[in-house]
């Protein structure tokens, strides 16, 4: 079997790709999850609790059911669920997910833990900070992983549990706790907006851009609401009436396009699942594929014309025409990590790196100083037995001078 041309693999063509794109579109169609917000940690613990309530392996689940409307999903495990009663069950699996995100929000939970600390430095605790931080981001969901972070947290966990944690000297060990505490800051759960979201936002004018997602409204409306993104005017819903087919089809795309008054080959479609860049590409719209859910590897070969890691690369600027003139960045920095495979930065933040570092340096500074107290207490050990035997022998020295009996050793 021949090998590919080299112009034919991933590498080729990324090293191709111009450093800077443009061109002109009419408006722009967002998906919402994995493309305005990041809410992974939440749907996952959703859809985990889902297949643990009906014995599937939930990381099957969780990637049958990633990109596709929750009542496509609802029909496709829970046949049973009658006509009439889909929507409420819709409703309530997408106030789950909601649910799920306010309680994995950690940055309040570790700014507690800060101001309650100095108030307690019981042995018992800081013992068991080093475990309870990998478990605590596993139980929070009520036991179920968030498996979208499972790469995050077990680097987490490895720094951790590679490590000694020694219980002396109270100030070191409060630092070390900011640590802990850092790095869940990192990996907050909780629904956050992505890179470049908001900027790009604010710079498209109203009624120039919609968002097509298949999540219902419950979840939809919330989540964005969470993040501080007011819903446009045209945001189309899983449950839209008008809609009749959910994503991989275009469906969702094409109403969004027509409500704005567009032609949707003359939008441009940004999209992170790859059910969702299906269907943005089978509307004829220019995609942007972006790489907050998947890496380069699971997406590039889907249709999209564009792929970025994160919208904190795009750039949009009004056109006294009323369109809209697109620029794509590409860093070289960028397209070596696709290059070389890496998990997209919106699963594994530069900060999460800092924290771990930031806790093996200060953990190091106490396996230091403990070391360096258990020499210290070997060497005053060894010069008091020394002390004792010079001083043994002197007395046995004398007593057989005076001729008195020799006395024993301690």
């Amino acid at each position: 079997m021949t090998a590919p041309a080299a112009a034919d693999t991933p590498a080729q063509k990324l090293a191709e790709a111009k450093d800077t794109e443009v061109f002109t579109v009419d408006a722009v169609l967002f998906d919402m999850d994995g493309t305005l917000v990041d809410s992974i940690a939440a749907v996952e613990a959703a859809w985990g609790e889902v297949a643990c309530e009906l014995g599937r392996d939930p990381e099957e689940v969780i990637a049958a059911t990633h990109g596709k409307r929750a009542v496509d999903n609802l029909r496709s495990l829970k046949p049973w669920i009658k006509a009439h009663e889909m929507d409420d069950a819709v409703v309530a699996f997408e106030e789950t997910i909601l649910a799920f995100a306010d309680s994995l929000r950690t940055p309040s939970a570790a700014n507690s833990r800060r101001g309650s600390r100095s108030a307690s430095q019981s042995a018992s605790r800081r013992a068991s900070s080093s475990a309870g931080v990998a478990g605590r981001k596993l139980s929070q969901s009520g036991g179920v992983n968030p498996f979208g972070l499972s790469q995050g947290l077990s680097k987490l966990s490895e720094a951790q549990q590679s490590e000694e944690v020694f219980e002396d000297d109270d100030e070191l060990d409060n630092k070390l706790h900011e640590a802990f505490d850092d790095e869940e800051e990192a990996f907050d759960g909780a629904i956050r907006i992505l890179p470049g979201v908001r900027e790009l936002i604010d710079s498209i004018p109203d009624g120039r851009y919609a968002v097509a997602t298949s999540s219902a409204r419950t979840y939809a409306y919330g989540a964005m609401e969470r993040v501080g993104i007011v819903p446009p005017p045209v945001t189309i819903t899983a449950e839209h009436p008008e809609l009749k087919r959910g994503k991989p089809h275009p469906d969702p795309f094409l109403l969004a396009a027509k409500k704005l008054g567009f032609d949707p080959t003359k939008c441009l479609v940004i999209e992170d699942s790859p059910s969702g860049i299906k269907a943005a590409v089978a509307s004829g719209g220019i995609t942007i594929a972006v790489c907050t859910s998947h890496n380069y590897q699971k997406i590039n070969n889907l249709g999209a014309q564009h792929v970025v890691y994160s919208l904190s690369q795009v750039q949009i600027e009004p056109q006294a025409d009323g369109s809209l003139k697109v620029t794509i960045d590409h860093p070289h920095d960028a397209v070596s990590k696709m290059n070389d495979g890496e998990v997209c930065q919106g699963l594994l933040p530069e900060e999460v790196d800092a924290a771990i570092a930031k806790f093996k340096e200060l953990n190091l500074t106490k396996q230091n100083k403990k070391a360096g107290a258990a020499a210290a207490a070997t060497n005053a050990s060894a010069n008091e037995a020394t002390s004792k035997a010079d001083a043994l022998k002197a007395a046995k020295a004398a007593a057989v001078g005076a001729g008195n009996a020799v006395p024993a050793a301690a």
